[in-house]
């Protein structure tokens, strides 16, 4: 308890000293987005991850044109996790167009899936992801 009020209070001092404040110092702290090879425990979606691909893969329709053409592939989405376990900032990595890009990263948004976020040094991180979303022509 008072190892915890001690540094408590030395980080205040140094924190104010330099002019920050408690907000701008957690920001700080909390900018940095981890690699998967970069953190101890990888986070995990709430359910598994077969859950996870099973939710995410009813959600997405086969676009129309890529349907029409016959375009088959994978499309590769990255996105961060954050310390709460919250999904966010999910973008294409590589794509195959004709929709599927657009399909992929709306269905992997609306799965809603919360996840139990990755680990560095017994402190939860954000990390960043990747997962691929696969087109198949039946």
């Amino acid at each position: 308890m008072y190892r915890t009020i001690l540094t408590t209070l030395l980080f205040t001092i140094i924190f104010a000293s330099r002019g920050y404040s408690f907000n701008e110092w957690e920001m700080i702290q909390t900018d940095t987005v981890y690699s998967l090879k970069d953190v101890d425990n990888e986070p995990e979606p709430e359910g598994g991850i077969e859950a996870l691909y099973s939710k995410w893969n009813s959600l997405g329709t086969y676009p129309k044109e890529a349907r029409r053409k016959g375009i088959e592939g994978r499309v590769l989405i990255s996105f961060i996790i954050d310390e709460a376990g919250r999904m966010s900032d999910a973008k294409v990595e590589e794509g195959i167009g004709h929709g599927c890009d657009e399909v992929a990263v709306e269905a992997l948004l609306k799965t809603g899936v919360k996840w139990i976020p990755a680990m560095k040094d017994n402190v939860k991180v954000k990390v960043r992801m990747v997962a691929p979303f696969v087109f198949r022509l039946k």
